[in-house]
């Protein structure tokens, strides 16, 4: 049985807030080659109106175990955690979040997620071809009275859009469908990509805007009766959101992984009014996934 990596866990899930762009020293050139990768790192992208950049990351794959650990002992400080309860080989082992919010000039909340946390298994565990999602076996996800469902984008549906991928081993479009506490369903449409290093994986999201307006795969949302389920409103556009997630190796800790995800998504003023009923939410949500991927990872890596 393959392990099941989701990355919806990390739509939902998705450090530390470095200051400015990153530079292309910053971008190993394996993942230099992932154009929303390298494109989201340098330029960021915009939401409503607002621009947003992405953090550059923690660890780089020619970092010595030295320098690794003395980042890694930086991160934990700042969160006041133990580095070995990040370490730990465990389900249940600690992690990082930092949510943030920041507001656009049309009321649009932007959420902000970023998420670090260890697990134990190496680097081929987390190989496109090998996740189910790829494969149109991903499940629905349910964390914090969210549920999340996802299928890939046919080639013939892209191909009736005129859409063609550069490499379908490591470029796919994904159509997300998601229910927020019983009361907001929203439907995006991101475009992914994933690159390989020596030492790293790297994955990027972005919603597409050229989907905004299609009829089966658009970006929008709508209003629900929480009591019914039924539809009580008018479909409006979804902004959409984005995010960067890297794998990298840890030389310093053999057989452990470090994940870290950067996510950002535009929560409209019409979904609860500006409050945190979201933002409240994400912790929670990715404490649940967390613990679910490791449980995954260790049960697949069983003989």
């Amino acid at each position: 049985m393959r392990r099941r990596f989701r990355p919806s866990i990390l739509l939902l899930a998705w450090g530390l807030t470095l200051a400015g762009r990153a530079l292309a020293a910053d971008i190993e050139p394996a993942h230099a080659e992932n154009d929303v990768y390298a494109s989201l790192l340098r330029d960021g992208v915009t939401l409503a109106g607002a621009k947003v950049t992405f953090p550059a990351p923690l660890l780089q794959d020619d970092d010595t175990p030295a320098v690794e650990q003395e980042k890694l002992r930086k991160l934990a400080a700042s969160s006041n955690r133990d580095l070995k309860d990040l370490l730990r080989d465990s389900a249940t082992a600690d992690f990082i979040s930092k949510p943030r919010d920041e507001k656009a000039s049309d009321g649009t909340i932007l959420r902000h997620s970023n998420v670090w946390f260890v697990v134990h298994a190496g680097l081929d565990a987390f190989d496109p071809e090998r996740r189910p999602a790829q494969k149109g076996e991903a499940k629905p996800v349910s964390a914090g009275g969210m549920t999340f469902s996802s299928r890939l984008v046919g080639d013939d549906e892209l191909k009736a859009r005129k859409i063609e991928r550069a490499d379908p081993r490591l470029q796919w479009f994904t159509h997300v469908s998601g229910d927020l506490l019983d009361r907001i369903h929203v439907d995006s449409t991101d475009r992914a990509r994933g690159s390989r290093s020596s030492g790293s994986w790297a994955f990027a999201t972005r919603t597409d805007r050229s989907f905004d307006d299609d009829p089966q795969l658009g970006n929008r949302w709508w209003a629900l009766d929480r009591n019914t389920g039924k539809v009580v409103s008018q479909p409006r556009p979804f902004a959409g959101g984005a995010s960067t997630t890297k794998i990298s190796k840890l030389t310093s800790v053999p057989g452990a992984l470090l994940i870290e995800a950067h996510y950002v998504f535009a929560e409209p003023l019409g979904w609860f009014d500006g409050g945190a009923t979201l933002r409240s939410k994400i912790t929670i949500a990715a404490q649940e996934q967390i613990r679910r991927l490791r449980r995954e990872l260790k049960e697949n890596a069983k003989p």
